[in-house]
C-alpha cells in the first residue's frame, strides 16, 4: 500500500547535518583552521558561523533540482522510537519502507525557490533561519550556529506492508505519538522538531496535498474537522 506521511511543524526544526562530525569534510577543515587561531578577529568569528550554518543544512538533488531537504530516515527513526514506547518498534521497522532517501523541506518561500545556491544564500541572509545556542564542548560553553526553520512541513512517501504485524490505525496512532514524544531534528530534548501529521493512503483521496505550508495546513485542518464531525 502506497502512503504519504504529511507533517506540519508544531515547533521550529533545527538542522545539524552529520557531515559536520566528519574531519575530512571540507567545511570542517576550514572551521578547524579558524578555531585553531589563538586570537580570532571579528571576521574569523563570522566566517565560523557561516561555515557552521552551511555545513548543518541538508540539500539534495530531487527530480533533477537541488533543494533544501530532509532525509526520510529521520522520520523513520522517529516512528520506530515512538513505536518502542508501545513495544511496536520492530513492527514499524518491518511495516514502513520509505520510498525516497530525501524529501524536499517545505518552508516559508520554498514554493518560490529557484537556483539552489541563490536560495541557500537567501536563507542565510535571514536571521529567522538561524539558531544561535550555547553548547557544552570539553567543559566549556561555546556558541553554535545552526539552520533553523520556524515554520516547516514535509510530505514523505512510503510503502506500508500490511502483513508485517501492524494495522493502519496503529500506524496513525504511532505517527501522532511520534510528533509529540519523539520529534525530529536537533535539540529535540528542548522542544524542537515537534509536529502534527497524518498518514494518507495514496489514491484513496480525490486531491493530492499541495506542497506548501498553507497547503499542508489546509489538508490537516480539513482532516481534523472531518474526524471531529
Amino acid at each position: 500500500m502506497n502512503i504519504e506521511f504529511v507533517l506540519e511543524g508544531a515547533s521550529a526544526l533545527l538542522c545539524h547535518n552529520p557531515q559536520m562530525v566528519d574531519p575530512n569534510f571540507e567545511l570542517n577543515r576550514h572551521i578547524k583552521a579558524l578555531t585553531g587561531k589563538r586570537k580570532k578577529t571579528e571576521s574569523d568569528l563570522k566566517d565560523i558561523e557561516r561555515l557552521e550554518w552551511h555545513g548543518g543544512l541538508y540539500t539534495a538533488d530531487i527530480g533533477g533540482k537541488v533543494v533544501v531537504s530532509q532525509p526520510s530516515a529521520k522520520l523513520r527513526k522517529c516512528l520506530i522510537n515512538a513505536g518502542k514506547i508501545t513495544k511496536q518498534g520492530k513492527q514499524i521497522e518491518r511495516a514502513v519502507i520509505m520510498t525516497e532517501l530525501n524529501v524536499p523541506l517545505i518552508y516559508e518561500g520554498s514554493d518560490k525557490a529557484g537556483d539552489s545556491e541563490a536560495e541557500v544564500a537567501r536563507l542565510f541572509s535571514l536571521p529567522a533561519f538561524h539558531s544561535r545556542l550555547s553548547v557544552g564542548v570539553n567543559g566549556k560553553r561555546v556558541m553554535r550556529v545552526r539552520p533553523a526553520f520556524p515554520r516547516w512541513a514535509m510530505i514523505v512517501p512510503a510503502v506500508f506492508v500490511s502483513d508485517a504485524g501492524l494495522n493502519f490505525e496503529e500506524i496513525e496512532r504511532i505517527m501522532e505519538l511520534a510528533g509529540v514524544a519523539e520529534r525530529i531534528g536537533d535539540n529535540r530534548v528542548n522542544g524542537y522538531g515537534a509536529f502534527r501529521g497524518r498518514v494518507r493512503v495514496v489514491g484513496q483521496e480525490a486531491k493530492s496535498v499541495k506542497p506548501t505550508l498553507q497547503g499542508v495546513r489546509d489538508y490537516l485542518d480539513s482532516y481534523e474537522r472531518a474526524a471531529a464531525a
